[in-house]
């Protein structure tokens, strides 16, 4: 048998792999079938892998792209978004031509300054914030990076703004949740009806770190996190949907023309 290293494809998997093989053994690329070629050992793969991943972007880092305010003592990386799902967002933006997009969970403004590159100077980014500190730092964020006029910042609880949006009839082409997992249930049904027909719901976070893959959730975040998944599984089938693995779980959920 032809060894990998001859680039045959054909023989990467042996006789017994390729009548073993489940769909649970590929689903990512860190599991051994889907690494077998890579020539480093475990403790250079997750380095490469980014660096593979991060390879067709301009810049690799968040601090690269824009000024940024961080909180005293907490990195971007430890709470925000990974860079290659907010490349992720703005291509869903654009490619969609989204101009109207509702994010729920500001942090310190990151993804939101993404999202706002990505709308363009005729879109706007309304986004919300619970947190009086992440509040503040995110609007200097906005003002340093000269992308203020493009969001509208909110200072609230994210479900109870989103019910009153909701009840305004507010119109959205995108909506992404990523704050109070614990009520991310609830918000499924305002964030549908903010939704323009063909609008596109993101909810991050999906995996929970691990805990909503637990039979019995451990934390009422990862109970939040189940809920909302029972909710969507039950919603009818024009309502398209998928969960990718990216950063922590991305959950997408395209409403109807």
């Amino acid at each position: 048998m032809t060894s990998p290293s001859s680039g045959n494809v054909a023989d990467i998997l042996s006789v017994a792999e390729k009548q073993s093989i489940r769909n649970v053994d590929r689903m990512l690329p860190s599991q051994p079938v889907m690494r077998k070629l890579f020539q480093g050992g475990d403790a250079a793969f997750h380095g490469a892998l980014e660096s593979l991943l991060l390879s067709v972007f301009p810049t690799s880092q968040v601090e690269e792209k824009w000024s940024l305010e961080l909180k005293p003592g907490v990195s971007y990386a430890s709470l925000g978004s990974d860079v290659g799902t907010l490349h992720f967002y703005q291509f869903l933006i654009r490619m969609g031509g989204i101009k109207r997009v509702l994010e729920l969970g500001t942090y310190v403004g990151v993804s939101t300054l993404y999202l706002a590159e990505a709308v363009g100077i005729d879109g706007m980014v309304t986004t919300v914030e619970l947190g009086e500190e992440f509040f503040a730092i995110a609007g200097r964020n906005f003002r340093h990076n000269r992308m203020d006029q493009r969001i509208r910042p909110l200072l609230g609880d994210a479900a109870g703004v989103l019910r009153d949006l909701a009840d305004r009839g507010a119109v959205f082409d995108m909506v992404l949740i990523d704050a109070a997992k614990e009520e991310y249930a609830a918000m499924l049904a305002p964030a549908l009806q903010c939704l323009a027909p063909g609008g596109l719901l993101l909810a991050d976070d999906i995996f929970m770190n691990g805990d909503a893959l637990n039979e019995s959730p451990a934390t009422d975040k990862g109970r939040g996190v189940r809920l909302l998944l029972e909710k969507v599984r039950l919603l009818p089938a024009d309502h398209e949907r998928v969960i990718l693995p990216i950063g922590n779980g991305a959950l997408l959920v395209r409403k109807p023309r």
